[in-house]
């Protein structure tokens, strides 16, 4: 019950994307900024930031997971 209690916690703090972004990002000659609402916001990806962002995906939550790093090609 551990990981459902910290998946709460993550939650509301403010995580993996268990739905697409809703973003809308500024014009093209801004300095990248975008908004995103989600209920949930998981920081890193790494093994507890993956589990915590699966158990909330799984429960239906909006979840969005940051990530610092390379921007991968899509």
């Amino acid at each position: 019950m551990f990981g459902a209690a910290a998946a709460l916690g993550v939650a509301a703090a403010g995580g993996l994307g268990a739905s697409p972004a809703r973003a809308a990002t500024a014009s093209a000659g801004a300095a990248g900024v975008t908004e995103v609402r989600e209920r949930a916001v998981v920081v890193g990806s790494g093994f507890g930031g993956g589990v915590t962002a699966l158990r909330l995906a799984q429960a239906g939550v909006s979840t969005l997971v940051l990530e610092r790093g390379l921007r991968w090609p899509t």
